[in-house]
């Protein structure tokens, strides 16, 4: 399965991008110049590139123009999924403004909700996981020793949101609070704020959609429930 980084013009974490590999990196309007400052040649640009300020040269482009019904993040998405590209990353969208980030992440849950797939984000620390009906999310034991995470709280927590109405057969395991087949909803603050305790942490949505956030510090792999494919982070 091709993987793809979608770039934004937020705040980029380029340590994190530059130790990743991809096999599509998208400059989307202004994550063209993060990815000029890092050294790195994008497949293509894409977006008004309103924030970027000039229209790229020397490198593909698909431009829209600046009045349009959709943001260019949820231009980019909608070509990933035409292209059936399902393993998207994206970066420099969170951090900046509030409405533009509860749009990414509005966008970010049509993309998941289409494709039946997990979609992250990457902010300077956290990863944040789209998780439609039916995939899961396992979080890998490594380096969570019992000692750190006593010691570092900013390490071992994690929190689930119902991005929809409702998210059912709501399943969390390996964390101090769990949870067999429950409901979460997007009245309250239920899911927040759990923590890892040194073991292999796991969850699952049965329908609906959520948000998990966690450290970016954490290895994870995204997955569906009746299959054992998966994609490790």
């Amino acid at each position: 399965m091709k993987s793809v980084a979608l770039v934004c013009a937020s705040d980029f974490n380029a340590s994190y991008f530059l130790s990743q590999s991809y096999d599509e990196i998208v400059a989307v309007d202004g994550g063209y110049a993060h990815l000029q400052a890092a050294g790195v040649a994008p497949t293509f640009a894409l977006g008004d590139f309103d924030s970027l300020g000039y229209v790229p040269q020397g490198v593909p482009l698909i431009t829209f123009p600046e009045e349009k019904d959709d943001s260019d993040l949820g231009l980019a998405l909608n070509w990933c999924l035409e292209k059936g590209y399902f393993n998207v990353t994206v970066y420099g969208s969170f951090g900046g403004r509030l409405d533009h980030t509860l749009a990414t992440l509005q966008t970010m849950m049509g993309f998941a909700l289409h494709a039946g797939a997990c979609i992250q984000g990457i902010s300077n620390d956290e990863r944040l996981v789209v998780m439609p009906s039916g995939c899961s999310l396992s979080i890998s034991k490594e380096g969570q020793t019992p000692e750190f995470c006593a010691l570092h709280k900013d390490y071992r927590t994690v929190s689930v949101i119902a991005l929809t109405n409702q998210v059912e057969d709501l399943s969390i395991r390996g964390m101090k609070y769990g949870l067999e087949k429950g409901t979460l909803t997007n009245q309250c603050s239920l899911g927040l704020s759990n923590e890892l305790v040194g073991e292999e942490a796991f969850v699952s949505v049965g329908s609906g959609c959520a948000l998990v956030l966690l450290p970016l510090s954490q290895r994870c792999s995204f997955g569906r429930l009746a299959l054992s494919q998966k994609c490790l982070i």
